[in-house]
């Protein structure tokens, strides 16, 4: 279970986990639209997921599973600040369930760094 601070945003839509103590770890999440937020608890959420599921998503999602840790660099371009187009790259690392990972894989293996290649974009 993830321990730290996490944001994701889509389309408007940030959800953030573990953003305060009293929530950790991933008790709820906060989902933020227009500047108003609204909490739900963890356990809601994943009914409130299970009720659109299909037959194939519901079994997936409930079987026991191997997962893989994935870490991503991720590169922002600077608007502001600092030098106006500096680029910083940093890690995000999560965790997939394996067969996800096996064929994300096959299908992105052109874009993946080695690991030699990931230490080098952090210097």
């Amino acid at each position: 279970m993830i321990k730290e601070y996490q944001k994701f945003e889509h389309n408007g839509v940030k959800f953030e986990a573990n953003w305060k103590e009293k929530v950790k770890p991933c008790k709820s999440i906060k989902i933020t639209v227009k500047g108003k937020s609204a909490e739900i608890d963890k356990n809601d959420l994943y009914a409130l997921l299970m009720l659109y599921a299909d037959d194939k998503q519901m079994e997936a999602s409930l079987a026991q599973k191997p997962f893989k840790k994935i870490t991503r660099m991720l590169q922002a371009k600077l608007k502001e600040d600092k030098k106006k187009g500096d680029v910083i790259v940093f890690p995000l690392t999560y965790e997939v369930p394996e067969e996800v990972y096996i064929q994300w894989e096959k299908e992105n293996k052109d874009k993946m760094l080695s690991k030699e290649e990931a230490k080098d974009k952090l210097k």
